[in-house]
């Protein structure tokens, strides 16, 4: 990171209207501003050479800086879901492309309540859930590797009664060499995540182990399905076998930084550090 870095506020304005500049300084400390008309930017030795007219301005000097930290990585948070009661099976699910299935442990869809984080995520073993509390935490993976650049299915359910924590993955195109499809299961001592909690979208926490691909279709459901009847309603896009907590379509409000959520409770996100909109979609032919 470079020890001073900032940007304007806006690309030009009017004579007499205000210019703001933000500034962020590597470890905090103070910096040295000032305003200059350049007339050559090309620090070329064979051409020109720069060449610039001092401006003065209020700006110049030295002022406080702090640093402001930058994280990498693109996703959607969503402050509050309303996750029902604390002994009903959570299940999350999702549809995936991935750009880079063998980097490591990636998080798609992460759901947080009540100090409990359940977190559906793909890694090299394919698609895997890991659930942490104050119990300690437990993680399963399906255990086959996901095809580079093609869609598919992802789900993990947790049961807080069987305290047991499962994993499913399926493709949309059936490879001949290779069979995706896998299931898994876990024990665990967790107790469920219960009433309002939080998600966050291609990210878990703050902003950790990014998805490298397309996530299209998350959705957070409530009740006693299994993971075969939830991939299947993921897969033809039908009506989840189960209580629908939330469900975010990524096609609605494409110009902004809203992320909608078509279930019941309206469950809306907001998109941080410009995720890329308006991709292909797992129903896209090319027709």
């Amino acid at each position: 990171m470079l020890p001073v870095t900032g940007y304007a506020e806006h690309w030009s304005v009017r004579q007499g209207d205000t210019l703001r500049f933000m500034i962020g300084v590597a470890g905090g400390g103070r910096y040295r501003a000032r305003v200059a008309r350049i007339l050559c930017g090309d620090p070329n030795p064979a051409g020109p050479g720069y060449r610039e007219i001092p401006m003065p301005c209020g700006i110049e000097g030295e002022h406080d800086g702090v640093e402001q930290r930058m994280r990498l990585g693109s996703w959607v948070e969503v402050p509050a879901v309303e996750l029902g009661a604390g002994d009903a099976p959570l299940t999350l699910s999702a549809t995936i492309w991935p750009t880079l299935p063998g980097q490591g442990k990636q998080a798609v869809l992460s759901c947080c309540g009540c100090g409990v984080t359940l977190t559906l995520g793909l890694g090299p073993g394919g698609a895997f859930a890991r659930l942490v509390s104050g119990d300690g935490s437990a993680m399963v993976e399906a255990g086959v590797s996901l095809t580079e650049r093609a869609w598919h299915d992802i789900a993990c359910r947790f049961d807080p009664v069987a305290k047991t924590l499962d994993v499913a993955q399926a493709p949309r195109r059936k490879r001949l060499d290779l069979d995706e499809a896998a299931t898994a299961r876990t024990v665990t001592a967790a107790s469920a995540p219960a009433g309002l909690g939080s998600a966050a979208i291609a990210a878990e926490g703050a902003a950790r182990a990014h998805f490298d691909g397309k996530i299209a279709r998350p959705r957070i459901l409530r009740g006693a399905a299994g993971l075969a009847e939830c991939l299947h309603a993921q897969a033809i896009g039908a009506a989840p076998p189960a209580e629908l907590c939330a469900a975010w379509d990524f096609a609605l409000g494409i110009p902004t930084d809203g992320v909608a959520d078509t279930g019941p409770g309206r469950w809306h996100g907001r998109c941080h550090n410009l995720p890329t909109r308006a991709m292909t979609g797992p129903g896209w032919t090319g027709a």
